[in-house]
């Protein structure tokens, strides 16, 4: 992988979930070792992947340049959702109907997964509902909602929102969510196959060499 200087300095950002949570930590990769699947990255995405993996009894590992958590997650909004600014519009007309459709309908269940996962987890998920607008043009607003009702998603139209300025239309995605990221994914990563501060220096032909 290249360096990236943009991951660095999300690196360095401080973040108002660290402060609250201290993770756990995983050895380094020392030698060889070998798995059927290599989870690279141990943010959100790559914990879970992980996770569901080894509830499937499916061998893998996860490697992690730094420690887990640190990059993008630490630095998250904290908020669950299928409303991703004004995407929707968007994927119909690029991607298709079909693509669309399945992009919405798998980021819902991944809320309801989210809420399942957290029944057993304190890390003070919450329903909530999610709002994208526009300032200026309502014109955009008003794609959205038709695609969003031609993929059969209920979607509501607000004219007016409780913000300290004026906004020419808004969508609401109701039963959206928010949480606490790093408490949730401490939780999730315990006991995990997972290698902190080894970078994947290389990949060929599925035999990837890692640097600790």
């Amino acid at each position: 992988m290249e360096y990236n200087p943009e991951y660095e300095r999300v690196c360095e950002m401080k973040s108002l979930w660290t402060d609250m949570v201290e993770l756990p930590s995983f050895p380094s990769l020392k030698g060889e070792v070998k798995t059927d699947v290599l989870i690279i990255g141990g943010g959100m995405a790559g914990i879970l992947c992980a996770y569901f993996l080894q509830e499937k009894g499916i061998n893998y590992i996860l490697a992690e340049g730094r420690t887990v958590a640190s990059g993008i997650t630490k630095n998250t909004t904290a908020k669950i959702t299928s409303q991703h600014g004004l995407i929707y519009d968007k994927l119909k007309k690029h991607a298709g109907s079909e693509k669309a459709h399945m992009y919405l309908y798998a980021n819902e269940q991944a809320i309801q997964t989210y809420q399942t996962l957290s029944k057993s987890i304190s890390c003070e998920l919450e329903e909530k509902d999610a709002y994208v607008y526009s300032m200026t043009n309502p014109q955009k607003i008003e794609a959205e909602m038709k695609a969003l009702q031609e993929l059969g998603f209920h979607a509501q139209f607000e004219q007016e929102l409780q913000l300290p300025f004026p906004v020419k239309g808004a969508i609401k995605f109701e039963h959206q969510a928010q949480f606490h990221p790093l408490r949730f994914a401490k939780e999730v990563c315990r006991k995990l196959h997972i290698y902190e501060n080894t970078f994947v220096h290389t990949i060929d032909r599925g035999v990837a060499t890692t640097v600790a």
